[in-house]
């Protein structure tokens, strides 16, 4: 039987506190609900917590194009439920430690009239660095009654990304990013003593984000757009409106 498709709604808080000038460290918390057309979740749960580091290794000229290089390194904490769930809406986790290793190229170019142009090409990898227990209903697909453990698949992203300033407040952005994720591997015993192994799926897909940027100072604006699936194996297609708020000082 295949699953019920699912939507969900996720506010996520960027933190970043500058170190040095080229060192930052960076939280990003977040709060997710799931629900589909048979029923939701119990509420609005905590997800995984990343914590990173970026030290960008070199500053980038607009006036040739010469890009910046940035690092990344990080951990994301396993602080979302994901099993011993009342039903499995509720999970919002994966129950792992990952690492992340990320690198971001960076250049921003002078073009006539002043239109500057920016483009990211960006890549990182998620690596597992534990076997979480598993108990109960789980976002892994067990049932109550299962005890077992999982070794999550490594995982990955390439983008590029491009933005074009209309003028000195609004610009036009989009991005193309491709994800890749390693099926998981699960093993135990279910309810009624059943040795149980599983594998999951490994899935990629296609990803379009067009949006709208309206900067009112120096230091605060708005983003508004929509992410969508453009291609995907194993995965599921979705549509995606996204709005943040950017504040720095």
């Amino acid at each position: 039987m295949g699953q019920v498709p699912f939507s969900t709604g996720e506010a996520l808080l960027v933190i970043k506190y500058g170190i040095t000038n080229r060192l930052t460290v960076q939280a990003l918390p977040s709060l997710s609900r799931s629900w589909n057309s048979q029923s939701h979740s119990s509420g609005a749960g905590v997800g995984d917590l990343p914590l990173e580091l970026e030290y960008r290794l070199t500053d980038g000229n607009y006036h040739n194009g010469l890009p910046s290089l940035t690092f990344d390194l990080g951990v994301t904490l396993p602080t979302g439920e994901y099993d011993q769930l009342s039903r499995s809406l509720n999970g919002v986790g994966q129950g792992a430690y990952l690492l992340k290793e990320g690198v971001v190229l960076q250049s921003l170019f002078d073009t006539p009239g002043n239109h500057l142009v920016r483009i990211r090409v960006y890549a990182a990898t998620y690596e597992p660095l534990s076997r979480p227990a598993v108990n109960n209903v789980s976002v892994y697909g067990t049932g109550q009654g299962f005890t077992g453990l999982v070794h999550p698949g490594i995982s990955g992203e390439v983008g590029i990304g491009a933005g074009w300033a209309l003028d000195r407040n609004w610009v036009f952005a989009i991005d193309l990013v491709q994800n890749l994720a390693r099926g998981y591997r699960l093993e135990g015993v279910d309810g009624g003593g059943n040795s149980v192994e599983t594998t999951g799926l490994n899935q990629s897909s296609t990803a379009l984000a067009p949006a709208i940027e309206y900067n009112w100072s120096g230091n605060a604006g708005l983003v508004a757009g929509v992410e969508f699936t453009a291609a995907g194996h194993n995965t599921a297609s979705y549509v995606a409106p996204q709005v943040a708020v950017a504040i720095s000082f």
